[in-house]
């Protein structure tokens, strides 16, 4: 647990205690294969009683907040980099709960054929399930831009959603290699 305290510290800026539960959070995921909080509880209880860890879990995600940019630096810092550069797949999903739309703007990193979120964005409720628009996915590149320089980008790959000459000069300007499919 200390090698990846020392390994974590730096990249997520948080106190002893906040690093080692949410240590013990991932550790447990992987372990346990879920993110239901009883059964990650039961992984990492040991000596402890299960009821105590549960309760820490539950004051981390009540208390402790995550920048999406530091997660999304942190899944880059624990990701190998292709020798010929990062693939980043730009993608929008809306999912339904109850009566509300959910919609999501995405831009991932492409590691062995499965993305690893870097950067999102919450769509306004006015878009419901549409299109999002050039002042979106500018936000949203700037995020990712931010964190992962422009020169380590091989490909940003996006389907025909993403259309727009506004938003593709836009591209071009800031060096992004594209490809559309």
């Amino acid at each position: 647990m200390e090698t990846l305290r020392e390994l974590f510290k730096p990249l997520l800026k948080l106190s002893r205690p906040r690093l080692t539960c949410f240590l013990m959070l991932v550790l447990a995921v992987f372990g346990q294969r879920t993110v239901s909080l009883v059964w990650l509880a039961r992984h990492a209880a040991p000596p402890v009683k299960v009821e105590s860890v549960y309760r820490r879990f539950q004051r981390f995600f009540a208390d402790c907040i995550l920048p999406a940019r530091t997660i999304g630096a942190l899944i880059l810092a624990l990701s190998h980099k292709p020798a010929n550069g990062w693939v980043l797949a730009m993608d929008r999903t809306n999912w339904k709960f109850g009566k509300s739309h959910i919609n999501i703007l995405v831009v991932t990193v492409i590691l062995n054929d499965v993305g690893l979120p870097i950067a999102w964005r919450m769509l306004p409720k006015k878009t419901k399930r549409g299109n999002s628009n050039r002042f979106h996915r500018v936000r949203l590149m700037e995020e990712a831009l931010a964190i992962l320089p422009v020169a380590d980008i091989r490909a940003l790959t996006m389907d025909r959603e993403f259309v727009g000459g506004d938003w593709l000069t836009w591209l071009r300007l800031m060096g992004c290699p594209m490809w559309s499919g």
